[in-house]
């Protein structure tokens, strides 16, 4: 049977999480055949959340952005929103048109099928005169747009999760996770949520003032009799580190064995140390007049005011902020040592040393000071559902920053106040107790449609609606293109699908087909459809008069590498796992066959094998099981059950379907299968979901015995 067997070290493994890790050894010995080995990463599979602050520090133009915006909104200068007209580009405009509340603005989205900002859509917005444009889900290979927009002087924010084609376009500051951290892969709507987020917390008028974030390493607990060892800190302002300070200072004698442990500190470091004289008057010039941070400030300010009265003839007279106190407001119940408050909030940090707490202590000042006020607790529950709305309707792999965005966040979306939105979820009838299906199949498609069918304009306009009597018109118009999508898809699927067995095109690694007659609007959703049904990749071309464009989907494979291994001279874009390619028509024979050649030189892709045996455990329990492990999808593929000599003792067809009535110690379990297996005793690996309320089991494979 294909399972993946247990390591003789892995129960060892398991024995540990279960001492550490709150949850049932089950779940635990999934996640660890899933490749998750440690106590950490298995605390933010089953606990995930999303780090906010961790998150908009990883754009290294985040200060210049919300720079340009403060400085544009204070001028009175006008803001034109330009996204791209699908889920994610739409949720990723509300989120930066709240954030942006009370500036001059307009909204614009992308015309036609195509992603992209066209001569079109470029004009429309130089129309509105304005001093910045932002762009959200699309930028980042938009070279027309960002010349344009800078011969005029218009500063251009980019904000976009899609690898560039070729060389990023210019722009004023570019906010892309696939530049800037290319492991964390996000849907451009978490991208626009985190500059909206940096601009709402700059406008605390305390949020730029500088400060210097500082800590200590001392040879024991008293300053009259013990010494500073080393000096940490850091100048900053908003998000934007201005400067470090880090220096060891010589003791007069060795520092105990214990100290050293404890701080990381060797002798042998200290007896190279720069002398204690000159380091505290560098350091005392260094901070000047600035404000101080410290966790925990009396034990550091007491050490650091007896050395500078020592050494440097005056007292610390600088005002201080103390985060102990302040984390002790917030989290009364929580440990309140450094370590476990950069563990509790998942801040990234290297270990006990004075620099790298001194980070922290700035994490955590900023975290406790800004993220936890009021105002933008309102803004980050009103916004991250959008985020996590536009994350489902993207195909993004549902790992760290994403999945958390989704299991915590989407169920918010049925408590977001724009009007719109209520309207929409009503209309469409969407259920709490489903909701991430029905959102999938009922809003994510309607909020496409207007893209899909060639009237992108019509989705931002019933967006944007706030009345009954402005968004009924857009409503039906809608309705009456989600319908006509939907007709085209079944009527040209078929024929896509037949065309494809008929020229044995889903026996070749991946499947390309030229689907002449289906709209270039649906290409993707074709794609999808090919990709689930076949389990493998696949590109599907549409044409025009001079070039073919094709969507592909990876199932599992980097499509993107794909295109920029074969697509030369070609224009691509997108990231891994959902993206697109315009290929000139002489050169589209060549580029498929590079193609399938550069997947049959490829390692096969390994045959999905069971994650976990079942058993009474899982068969009692296995809803919340499925719970713990949601939300399934890319990146995080539903979990895959063994069971042996199961025998099969009845099957009744239903349509294309197959009910397998299997048995093993009077107990049983009801399987729908695709193919008739017969009865008999055999080996099983199968699959469950929850569907209403309902937990349904799918065949995967079986072996008679």
């Amino acid at each position: 049977m294909d399972f993946n067997e247990k390591r003789p070290d892995d129960e060892k493994v398991l024995d540990y999480l279960s001492s550490k890790v709150k949850a049932d050894r089950h779940i635990l010995e999934f996640l660890l055949a899933r490749g998750l080995k440690t106590e950490s990463a298995i605390r933010d599979w089953i606990e995930p959340e999303v780090n906010i602050p961790e998150l908009m520090g990883n754009f290294p133009d985040m200060s210049k952005a919300v720079g340009i915006l403060k400085e544009a909104v204070k001028a009175g200068g006008r803001i034109a929103l330009i996204g791209d007209s699908d889920a994610d580009g739409l949720c990723s405009l509300l989120i930066l048109d709240d954030a942006l509340s009370g500036a001059e603005k307009s909204l614009f989205v992308c015309g036609g099928p195509a992603h992209g900002i066209g001569e079109a859509d470029i004009d429309a917005v130089l129309k509105s005169k304005p001093a910045v444009v932002v762009s959200a889900d699309v930028g980042i290979s938009e070279h027309k747009a960002a010349k344009a927009f800078k011969e005029r002087g218009i500063r251009f924010i980019i904000t976009d999760h899609h690898y560039p084609s070729g060389e990023p376009a210019e722009a004023s500051a570019v906010i892309d996770s696939c530049l800037s951290h290319p492991d964390t892969e996000i849907a451009g709507c978490a991208a626009a949520f985190c500059l909206a987020a940096a601009y709402k917390l700059s406008l605390d008028k305390d949020f730029d003032k500088i400060k210097i974030a500082c800590d200590i390493e001392t040879s024991g607990l008293s300053p009259s009799q013990n010494e500073i060892i080393e000096i940490g800190a850091v100048r900053f302002s908003g998000f934007r580190v201005i400067d470090r300070f880090s220096s060891l200072l010589k003791p007069s004698s060795r520092i105990s064995p214990e100290i050293s442990v404890l701080t990381g500190i060797s002798n042998l470091e200290l007896e190279g140390a720069p002398g204690r004289v000159e380091t505290l008057r560098r350091f005392r010039e260094w901070i000047g007049n600035d404000t101080l941070i410290f966790h925990n400030a009396p034990f550091d300010t007491s050490f650091i005011d007896s050395e500078f009265r020592k050494y440097t003839g005056c007292a610390l007279a600088n005002d201080v902020i103390d985060t102990l106190p302040m984390s002790r407001s917030c989290l009364p119940s929580q440990s309140h040592k450094l370590e476990h408050l950069k563990d509790y909030f998942g801040i990234n940090a290297e270990a006990h040393r004075a620099l790298p707490d001194a980070e922290t202590a700035r994490k955590l000042y900023t975290i406790l000071s800004h993220f936890r006020t009021p105002a933008f607790k309102v803004f980050v529950e009103q916004n991250l559902p959008l985020a996590a709305l536009g994350t489902v309707s993207d195909n993004i792999a549902l790992k760290g920053t994403s999945r958390a965005l989704v299991k915590k966040h989407l169920a918010g979306i049925l408590n977001v106040r724009r009007y719109s939105l209520r309207t929409l979820i009503k209309k469409l009838a969407i259920s709490r107790e489903n909701l991430r299906e029905e959102l999938s199949r009922k809003l994510i498609p309607f909020l496409n449609a207007p893209k899909r069918m060639g009237e992108p304009r019509l989705a931002l306009e019933i967006l944007q609606a706030d009345s009954k009597k402005n968004i009924s018109a857009s409503f039906n118009r809608v309705k009456e293109l989600n319908d006509k999508r939907q007709r085209d898809m079944r009527l040209h699927f078929e024929e896509v699908l037949t065309q494809i067995r008929e020229n044995g095109l889903n026996k070749k690694p991946v499947i390309m087909v030229k689907a002449e007659k289906l709209p270039p609007g649906l290409r993707g959703p074709a794609a999808s459809r090919i990709s689930q049904i076949f389990g493998k990749p696949s590109v599907v071309f549409t044409s025009s008069s001079f070039d073919w464009t094709a969507s592909a989907r990876g199932s599992g494979r980097d499509m993107l590498e794909l295109f920029k291994k074969c697509g030369k001279g070609a224009e691509y874009g997108g990231h891994p796992g959902a993206c697109g390619i315009r290929i000139k028509k002489d050169d589209l024979g060549q580029f498929i066959d590079d193609c399938e050649t550069y997947f049959e030189d490829m390692p096969a892709q390994k045959i999905p094998r069971a994650d976990i045996m079942w058993d009474d455990w899982l068969g009692k329990n296995i809803k919340s099981f499925l719970e713990i492990l949601e939300p399934f999808g890319n990146g995080n593929p539903l979990p895959l059950f063994a069971a042996e000599e199961m025998n099969c003792v009845s099957v009744s067809q239903k349509g294309d379907k197959f009910l397998l009535r299997l048995k093993k110690n009077a107990k049983l379990l009801n399987i729908i299968a695709g193919e008739d297996p017969g009865c008999g005793v055999m080996d099983v690996i199968f699959t469950a979901l929850t569907r209403k309320k309902r937990i349904i089991f799918f065949l995967k494979s079986w072996k008679k015995k």
